[in-house]
This record gives C-alpha cells, sequence and structure tokens, in this order.
C-alpha cells in the first residue's frame, strides 16, 4: 500500500467519477482494523505507513491546488474516521503526532481544517459531493472541518503533562490553527459552528499570550469585530438559513488564496450572535461565541478590547431565558468597558444591575463582577473616567448625562482599577480576581450585628430602584451616578448570598461604589458600612473577609464612612477577629485607621 501511495505520480488511470485515486485503499484499510483485534491497529500505528498516510493526504490537500483524483471528499471522511478510531483506541499512543511541530500530522490537520472551504468554492468537487450516497445538503461538505476539530481537541480531554501540551500548542501555532478555525467562522453553515467555536476558547485559555493576538489579528483582518446594522442583520441571518439550500452546481469565480477562505465576507461577531439566537438548537453556539470574546477581552493589553455587539443586542441577550446565555453575557461585560458613555449604554448598565437578582447564580456571580468593574470606571465626580468636564452637556432632554466620548469608549482609555480580593488592581487591560480559598474557617459570631432583609421600599425608590417584589427591577436612572447610587440596595443582599464567590465580588464591587461620585451617601442611607463590616468579620470564608476588608478601607478614606465605622467600634472588632487569623497588613492598617483618635 505504501509503494501505491508513493506512486501515484505513475499512475494514468482515472478513477470513477466521484471517486479519488486512493479511497478503496483507504476504505479496506479502515475495514480491516476496525474488525481485527487490538494488535492489528497497535502494529499499524508502529508502521512507517501511519506516517506516511499523514504526509500524502497533507501533500495532496497543499494549499492552493488541493489534488481531488487522489482523494475524494468520501475518500477524506474515510481517512479521518480512521483517524478518530486509532486516536479513540490508544489516545496516548496518538499524541506524539500532535506534539512534534516538525511531523506532517498537524499540518495535515490544519489543511483538512479548511478543505471544505475549497470543497464550496472549487466546482470540480460537486460531481463527488452530489454522488455521495450521504450527502445531505451542506452538512457533508461540512464534516470534514467538524471530525478535524474532533481529532484537534483529544490532548484537552486527556490527563497529561504540562510540558506535553506546552508542545503540543506549539505544534498547533506552527500551522496557523487559530486563524484558521476563525476562518471557518466566517463560512460554515450555521448548526457546524459550535465545535470550532468551543475549540477556539480552549485554545485562547490554554495560551492566551499566543493565541489571543494571532486570533484578534486575524478578526481584525475580517472585520469580525465590526458592528452590524439591524438591517444588514437580517440579511445575513437569511443568507446563513439559505446556504444549504443553494445548488451545489452553483460555481464560484473568485480565486484569490487570500479570499477563498471567505465565503461570508459579512459575517462577523455581531451577526453572528444575532443568528444563534433565532434557533433554541444554536444556543450553545451563542454561549461559545460570547465566552471567546469574554476570554479575549480579558486577556487582552492595551487598547482595551471593544465590545463588538450593538447595546441594544447586548440588552437583549442580558434578558435571555437561556441562563447560560445571561451568564455568559455578564462575563463579557464584565471584561470590556462601555462602548460609549450615552443612553444606550446607561440603559445596558440599568439592565446589568438587574441581572443581580438573577435566579441563576452562575448569572449573580458574573454580573455582581460586571456591576463592579462598571462601577469602577465612575470617577469621584459621578463622571466616568476619561470624559473630560467639558464634554459633559445634555443629550437628548436628559439631564446631566454624560456627552458620548469617542475616545472614552472605544479603545483608547485605560481603565483604573477595581477592587478586588484585597488590592485595586488592573494589569493589561483586565482586573485580576483571586481564587476563592478552599478552606473554610469556623464562623465568628460578633456582637452587635443584625441580619440583612429586604430593604425598605422607601430605600430603594429614593436610590432609584423598584423594591423587588414590585417585579420592575431597577428605575430609570437619568446619569451614571444615579444609577450607581441606585446599584447599592440591589448590591447589599448579595452580602448574605449562599454562593462565597458572589458575596467576596460585592464586597469588591460595593468598594468601588464607595469611591464613587455619590456613592459614599447611599452606602450611608442603606447602612453599607455596618454590613461590610459583618462580613469581614463574621464571613465564614477567607476570601470574603479579605475582600471586605478592602472594600472597608476604601470606603475609610471618605471622612463621612470613616466616621460611620469608628461609631460602629469597628477597630476593636477587627482587631479581635484578626486576633486569631493570619497577619494581615492591610487589617492593621484599617484597625489603626479607624480608632476614634485617628484622624482623617
Amino acid at each position: 500500500m505504501e509503494q501505491a501511495l508513493a506512486s501515484a505520480a505513475e499512475l494514468s488511470l482515472s478513477p470513477p467519477a466521484g471517486w479519488g485515486l486512493f479511497d478503496g485503499l483507504l476504505t479496506l484499510l479502515y475495514q480491516a482494523l476496525s474488525e481485527g483485534d487490538g494488535s492489528t491497529a497497535s502494529q499499524f500505528m508502529d508502521s512507517a505507513l501511519w506516517r506516511f498516510l499523514w504526509l500524502r493526504v497533507g501533500v495532496a490537500l497543499e494549499e492552493g491546488r488541493p489534488h481531488w483524483d487522489c482523494f475524494s471528499h468520501n475518500g477524506l471522511q474515510v481517512f479521518l474516521s480512521l483517524a478518530l478510531f486509532l486516536f479513540t483506541r490508544e489516545p496516548y499512543r496518538c499524541l506524539p503526532l500532535l506534539a512534534n511541530h516538525n511531523a506532517d500530522c498537524v499540518l495535515t490537520l490544519a489543511r483538512l481544517l479548511t478543505a471544505d472551504c475549497f470543497l464550496l468554492k472549487d466546482g470540480a468537487c460537486n460531481e463527488s459531493t452530489a454522488r455521495s450516497p450521504s450527502d445531505s445538503s451542506s452538512s457533508s461538505s461540512s464534516s470534514l472541518s467538524v471530525m478535524t476539530c474532533h481529532l484537534l481537541c483529544f490532548p484537552f480531554a486527556l490527563d497529561i503533562t504540562e510540558d506535553t501540551v506546552d508542545e503540543i500548542l506549539q505544534s498547533y501555532h506552527s500551522c496557523d490553527i487559530v486563524p484558521r478555525l476563525l476562518q471557518l467562522c466566517l463560512l460554515l453553515p450555521l448548526p457546524l459552528l459550535e465545535l470550532p467555536l468551543a475549540l477556539l476558547c480552549r485554545l485562547l485559555l490554554s495560551d492566551p499570550q499566543y493565541s489571543i493576538p494571532r486570533f484578534i489579528a486575524e478578526a481584525e483582518s475580517c472585520s469580525f469585530f465590526s458592528l452590524t446594522t439591524a438591517s444588514e442583520e437580517a440579511k445575513i441571518h437569511k443568507r446563513d438559513n439559505n446556504e444549504g439550500s443553494q445548488k451545489k452546481n452553483s460555481k464560484l469565480t473568485n480565486t484569490d488564496d487570500s479570499r477563498s477562505l471567505s465565503q461570508s465576507e459579512n459575517r462577523t461577531a455581531s451577526s453572528l450572535l444575532a443568528s444563534f439566537l433565532q434557533s433554541e438548537s444554536l444556543f450553545s453556539s451563542a454561549v461559545e461565541l460570547i465566552s471567546l470574546l469574554s476570554h479575549a477581552a480579558r486577556c487582552s493589553v492595551s487598547p482595551p478590547f471593544p465590545l463588538c455587539f450593538d447595546p441594544a443586542l447586548v440588552r437583549l441577550v442580558l434578558n435571555h431565558p437561556d441562563d447560560r446565555i445571561r451568564a455568559a453575557t455578564c462575563g463579557l461585560l464584565g471584561n470590556v468597558r462601555p462602548p460609549n458613555y450615552d443612553r444606550p449604554s446607561l440603559l445596558l448598565f440599568q439592565d446589568l444591575i438587574g441581572k443581580l437578582r438573577d435566579q441563576s447564580m452562575q448569572v449573580r456571580r458574573a454580573a455582581c463582577r460586571a456591576v463592579g468593574n462598571w462601577v469602577g470606571l465612575i470617577g469621584p465626580n459621578g463622571v466616568p473616567r476619561g470624559v473630560d468636564k467639558e464634554e459633559r452637556a445634555k443629550e437628548g432632554g436628559v439631564s446631566n448625562a454624560n456627552k458620548e466620548n469617542e475616545k472614552a469608549g472605544s479603545r483608547g482609555a485605560r481603565t483604573r482599577g477595581t477592587i478586588q480580593g484585597g488590592e485595586a488592581k488592573r494589569k493589561g487591560g483586565r482586573d485580576v480576581t483571586p481564587k476563592m480559598e478552599e478552606s473554610v474557617g469556623k464562623k465568628n459570631k460578633g456582637a452587635g450585628f443584625q441580619k440583612i432583609g429586604v430593604l425598605p421600599s422607601n430605600k430603594m425608590k429614593e436610590a432609584g430602584l423598584q423594591n423587588k417584589e414590585d417585579g420592575k427591577g431597577v428605575g430609570h436612572a437619568q446619569n451614571w451616578e444615579e444609577l450607581t447610587q441606585g446599584a447599592v440596595p440591589v448590591l447589599l443582599p448579595l452580602l448574605t448570598d449562599s454562593d462565597p464567590v458572589i458575596r467576596q465580588r460585592c464586597c469588591s464591587a460595593l468598594g468601588n461604589v464607595g469611591v464613587s461620585g455619590g456613592g459614599g451617601a447611599a452606602l450611608l442611607q442603606c447602612d453599607g458600612p455596618r454590613l461590610l463590616l459583618e462580613r469581614a468579620c463574621t464571613d465564614s470564608r477567607h476570601a470574603v473577609r479579605q475582600a471586605a476588608i478592602s472594600a472597608l478601607r476604601a470606603l475609610s478614606q471618605q471622612e463621612a464612612l470613616r466616621q460611620v465605622l469608628v461609631s460602629l467600634d469597628a477597630s476593636e472588632k477587627l482587631r479581635t477577629v484578626s486576633q486569631h487569623a493570619p497577619r494581615q497588613r492591610h487589617c492593621h492598617w484599617l484597625i489603626s485607621k479607624l480608632r476614634p483618635t485617628a484622624s482623617a
């Protein structure tokens, strides 16, 4: 068989219509291995034929001029089925093929990733796919990419060393797997995009230092981050739905290799999300897309990552019935700046605050972090940082609203640090949230503390919000300062949430509120200092106590809040707690700051 594969150039016989020269050999080989015992497959993987087969397929798929006469679409499916069979049977024995960047395996897989693109472009393959008994619309012509993604996902499902993972990722990067996966998202039918998007997410998480710059560069080159208007989204959605019903013999005349992988040139992140929301079967793909952008935003460096969706679309997604979509959207908002500081962004922030009451714990987690980060953008004067004083004016009849600031809302401004887990940090345009500690200490019961109940409706209304029982959520605030103040009554009940991550993030968010314009007054009105002090003294989780201490440290910078903490005997209560905890520099500083004799 190896001799037959090597002497392809000498064969003068033409294969039957719809077949490749080596389709029959691959079929016989796959049948023999799948029906044989384990020793047969092991012997084959030890032979030179196994590696030579990867090389032969890769040469046949040489970019720019694939040789469909060697392997037809069906033949490539058989080859990938054979590879999946062996990877499933002996996964650890197959890993060296992926870890060696000098081998031909990953390069062949990279070419197979985009082979569907050529199949859709090349009119010569239409006869082959048309004669395929298993063909049904566009799904068969896209199965090569999906099967290839399954093979590329194998290392992430195995328990392997970090060194092996690094070698595999280096091999993937040398073959441009990340850009190719994004190219697939511009072409493949919507039902087939979930796995490529999920693999992209995994690569960005596994190696953000390399994968994210490559992803962003490729996305910017194809305008993937561009905002799409409603009319454009409707056209693209209609076109995507009609892809499966197009005639298979329609030929495309574009031969430019640099554009041969972009059938859907106008497809953007925004248009994809709008299309995914049209069908319940595509909701998982919507989650993967939002998570992909969230990972890129969290780890990207200056300039800040843009929000790729129109605020109106994000508001729609925030209220989606699927918990996963709402949680992913809140997570994305926690990693980006508001697109602008105009009325649509204000309404988006209002809806985000409303998600603090969501029934889903995952949504509340992500919303609490996002609200805390956005509040951290509000300066002491109640104006978003980066907005010049001269640019503040009435807009659209809204008094004291911030005028749209393109520089602050786009990729040019830096986000000031937000308080997370004890430190005010902002590294590389993203906040750094410490992991929750696993150890659970004994709960210390402090004297003089009251339990948090439902806040009085009069205080809720005074802060610009409606009571939870009203069913109306957050009321209409007129500017960022009012909305930040109105977030306080919604945040405070989360201090006693059953989830420790939510409690920790809530403390951090309240610390940011305290240093924003008007936030201190709202905290005083809702008894925020006392409730934070209770968390700092009695919470069972160390990370929550640390976040509460950091929030109290921020609040103590304002004299009015410091005086309230002094009146609560915060210094003595914190000193008592610190005696039973590891030495905490910030706690001891706060204790000295809150002594009755301490100066402001």
